[in-house]
């Protein structure tokens, strides 16, 4: 197995890891196909982690990616999915790093993992490629 760490690509958005603990990299950005995030795959119980400061502008079960956070930052939004546990409510403010909820497999997930987008004003057709801002590496 191929563990990976996260290391920041973008100068201007320092973002945090969204991960406490090891992983691999499962499927990545592909729009064609319809997957508009990175899957990093982990141990279920995994710490999910904000990578930015925000606020939580949805904690609750969505059709397809079950138990998800989704934190509005200043100028990007950031979406936490397949979570075993979510910790955070609905107007909570968070800080860069804090715990969101722990990694699961909920939703169409069939292994534990975390499934991550990023997107832009508040649209999720202004989608964003999480490896703009990380470079899955050894």
């Amino acid at each position: 197995m191929l563990l990976y760490s996260c290391t920041i690509l973008a100068p201007k958005k320092d973002l945090h890891e969204p991960l406490n603990c090891e992983f691999r990299v499962g499927r990545g950005f592909n729009p064609k196909k319809k997957h508009y995030g990175v899957d990093l795959i982990t141990k279920e119980g995994c710490p999910v982690l904000s990578v930015e400061q925000g606020l939580v502008h949805f904690a609750g079960t969505l059709r397809g990616y079950g138990k998800t956070v989704i934190v509005k930052h200043s100028d990007f939004f950031s979406l936490y999915a397949h979570l075993s546990q979510i910790i955070v409510k609905k107007g909570q403010k968070v800080q860069r790093g804090e715990k969101l909820g722990s990694v699961g497999r909920t939703g169409n997930a069939s292994t534990p993992h975390l499934h991550l987008e990023l997107f832009k004003n508040g649209q999720i057709r202004y989608r964003l490629d999480p490896n703009i801002f990380w470079r899955f590496t050894k």
